[in-house]
């Protein structure tokens, strides 16, 4: 099934379970979705488990901001 659907969105490369269950779950917390909600549907018995997904996120809107120039200094 996964197969059919990374052919299905034009993706040409090999694509895992872990590769697709990582990117669900880092989709739901950027679009702001609970981590314990995130956790529930992981399957995780342990909110740490998730809190890897929620770095990452975070890292990442970390680096978009710092992609903007500094207007404090102008």
């Amino acid at each position: 099934m996964l197969k059919k659907w990374v052919e299905s969105a034009g993706i040409n490369k090999h694509i895992t379970w872990h590769c697709a269950r990582h990117t669900f779950a880092t989709s739901l917390v950027y679009e702001d979705v609970g981590i314990n909600t995130v956790s529930a549907l992981l399957g995780h018995k342990d909110l740490r488990q998730t809190q890897i997904y929620v770095r990452t996120a975070e890292l990442s809107k970390t680096n978009a901001i710092s992609k903007l120039p500094n207007i404090l200094l102008n």
